[in-house]
């Protein structure tokens, strides 16, 4: 069956929830999650608990090995594959993270095609920043692993560098990557950054948070995790204040009302858009919108977000469209002409088509 990931990283019992695994999973399926990673990889009670109560409230996981990610032993790792691989929650094993930094490529393919000799149900992952363009970390591991999980937190200082744009620039990397090792079929999950501290100064805004988000699913993701739920000492994740929470959760209820468009295969895309006011590329030099069409059960969707700091007007033409209801906006466009609307400094616009 069809899954959009929607997801969050490092899940566990934590004072936000008041160290219960029931008031966890109710409020982020409530919220619209359907996904979630823990870092507490050691077997007992309270991971079987973990395991048990994800599945009771319809949600998926990906885990390690109780070994943890980056060990690629497969005498280790397997015992944990065949003692879980019937567990109804589990969807993927996670089997490195900061992929290139620990492992080799030979390494890690061994350990995947071992893993999914047991488990052929489950999907193997890893997690990885992705790089200089023109020197991919993931290039070597294409074809290691079923599926990757781009680590994208372009928010560094107070100004914002280097910026919402590098969500385009990485991802469109990986598009490459993919291509130069013949397109075999992998997921993607982007990692976006909802987090500060260690060395990033602050929080993405809103605005940059929901449009890195839209921005890399337009541009080839296949499902959206965010780093982090609770953070450590000098890190602060989602939950960090009531703001940070109501600003995830926004955009989590968007993707979960989306998610029967999002995981239809992606048919003839219009032609690019015209920007008639504002800058015409971002930061990086890509294009200054991203736009997505989408079909679902007969009906067109249209995927639009600005990667630049500066507003733009643009003009998309889309033969036959008459007008154009904007999906959480409560407005509608006259589209007789095409798509004529503005974009604040990294807006998003999700438009239903009407014939």
């Amino acid at each position: 069956k069809p899954f959009f990931p929607i997801g969050l990283y490092s899940v566990w019992k934590r004072e936000f929830n008041d160290f219960n695994f029931d008031n966890c999973f109710t409020e982020l399926r409530k919220n619209g999650f359907n996904l979630v990673h823990t870092y507490n990889s050691g077997r007992g009670q309270d991971f079987t608990l973990f395991m048990d109560k994800a599945h009771e409230y319809g949600m998926k996981l990906y885990i390690a090995s109780g070994a943890g990610a980056n060990r690629m032993d497969p005498g280790v790792v397997l015992k944990a594959v065949i003692r879980e691989r019937n567990h109804p929650a589990l969807l993927a094993w996670y089997l490195a993270d900061d992929t290139a930094s620990h492992v080799t490529w030979q390494q890690l393919q061994s350990l995947s095609s071992a893993v999914r000799a047991v488990d052929p149900g489950r999907i193997t992952i890893q997690a990885d920043p992705v790089g200089n363009p023109k020197a991919s970390r993931y290039l070597d591991f294409v074809d290691a692993t079923d599926g990757f999980l781009p680590e994208i937190y372009p928010i560094h200082d107070l100004e914002g560098k280097p910026g919402v744009a590098k969500v385009v620039t990485d991802m469109l990397t990986i598009r490459k990557d993919l291509q130069r090792k013949g397109n075999p079929p992998r997921t993607i999950w982007t990692i976006v950054q909802y987090f500060q501290g260690w060395s990033w100064a602050r929080f993405p805004t809103f605005a940059e948070l929901r449009a890195m988000t839209y921005l890399a699913i337009i541009n080839g993701a296949h499902g959206m995790t965010w780093y982090t739920y609770g953070g450590y000492n000098k890190n602060h994740g989602v939950t960090d204040t009531p703001e940070t929470w109501k600003n995830i959760t926004t955009v989590a209820k968007e993707l979960a009302t989306l998610q029967d468009i999002l995981v239809e295969r992606n048919p003839a895309q219009p032609a690019a858009p015209a920007i008639v006011d504002g800058p015409q590329v971002d930061a990086y030099g890509n294009p200054a919108l991203s736009i997505l069409l989408k079909v679902h059960d007969g009906k067109k969707f249209l995927l639009a977000s600005c990667s630049t700091a500066d507003a733009v007007k643009a003009q998309i033409t889309l033969p036959g469209v008459t007008a154009a209801k904007v999906l959480f906006e409560n407005r509608t466009l006259d589209a007789k002409n095409g798509i004529s609307d503005s974009f604040a400094p990294f807006a998003v616009h999700v438009y239903q088509l009407e014939y």
